[in-house]
């Protein structure tokens, strides 16, 4: 109705609610969202009736809210954009962007769209470090091709002859020292801060796991950068002036998706966290929810890591 109070945090119990059914087919999930009645009221009795049929009927769905004597149900319906009138209109010439997640596939692609389209100064945060500018030439000299460090500072010369001016900062975003500390090589270097991507998040390894083989450590460790992350963020951007701050979530918090229960419900932190933070701020904050992207040409028979894409002709590439 626009006047709840939302939970973020409680979202995260819908990742579960969509993915538990996909890999138990004999266990049927729903999420009830309720808004609690004065006690001893007529509304009172009238949700408990509610609740009780919900619990005696077989349905297929998933998401289910009441609001006084109203059942809502989520749906979806197409929506087609119009071509906007005016070309980049939150991105400045020689803007000052920073990535999260900057080195890896998806922030890199943004990264070189930004400095081709704008010459923008960029600040790539990731957790590992590239070894310092001057070590550069010998560090490729001295190392294959294949290297993901050479591949990263390739990348990054690449990004520089297209016009930007780079910062490469380690840092772990869920670090609110590291992150302040960001802050203010980014203002030390480049001056005001004009919008910001998040783009950090892991994309492969035991966190992909199947319910039954899923830990702790491994539901953290998407929790990491999606949840725990974004909440530092949002601390030490509380006083930037931004254009905007985007969010890269995954369509798998709609769709959930065979062992994504932990990618899931960090993804639909996100797309909350969205909704609520806009309430209350003036700022444009937007969470995307992606499907899956073909970042490297890969051989017919090898794993696609891109999430999502289970038919690769159907993943994203980067020129889109």
């Amino acid at each position: 109705t626009g006047n709840e109070e939302l939970c973020p945090q409680k979202a995260t119990l819908l990742g579960p609610v969509k993915v538990i059914s996909q890999e138990y087919s004999n266990i049927n999930c729903r999420s009830i969202d309720v808004t609690l009645p004065e006690n001893e009221s007529w509304l009172e009795e009238k949700l408990i009736e509610q609740l009780l049929t919900e619990l005696k009927v077989a349905s297929g769905e998933k998401l289910i809210a009441y609001r006084g004597v109203n059942r809502w149900v989520q749906g979806f319906e197409p929506v087609r954009f119009e071509k906007p009138k005016v070309d980049l209109p939150r991105l400045k010439d020689k803007g000052v962007y920073l990535i999260t997640g900057g080195l890896g596939g998806i922030g890199l692609v943004l990264a070189e769209y930004l400095a081709q389209t704008v010459q923008a100064k960029l600040v790539l945060v990731g957790r590992s470090a590239l070894p310092e500018k001057e070590e550069w030439e010998q560090w490729l000299t001295s190392h294959d091709e294949t290297d993901s460090t050479s591949r990263k500072i390739r990348k990054v010369q690449e990004l520089e002859r297209n016009g930007a001016s780079v910062l490469v900062v380690s840092a772990d975003v869920a670090n609110e020292e590291q992150m302040q500390n960001v802050i203010a090589q980014t203002q030390q270097q480049f001056g005001q801060l004009n919008g910001v991507i998040h783009a950090a998040g892991v994309v492969q390894g035991k966190s992909f796991e199947a319910i039954g083989n899923i830990t702790k450590t491994d539901c953290e460790e998407q929790f990491q950068p999606k949840v725990h992350g974004l909440l530092v963020l949002e601390k030490v951007l509380q006083n930037q002036e931004l254009d905007f701050c985007l969010l890269l979530s995954s369509l798998a918090s709609i769709l959930g998706g065979l062992g994504f229960v932990a990618y899931s419900g960090a993804n639909t932190f996100m797309d909350a966290f969205v909704h609520q933070y806009n309430r209350s701020h003036t700022g444009l904050w937007s969470s995307i929810s992606w499907d899956g992207w073909q970042l490297e040409k890969v051989k017919e028979n090898e794993q696609n890591a891109s999430l999502g894409a289970n038919l690769r002709e159907l993943a994203i590439e980067p020129e889109e």
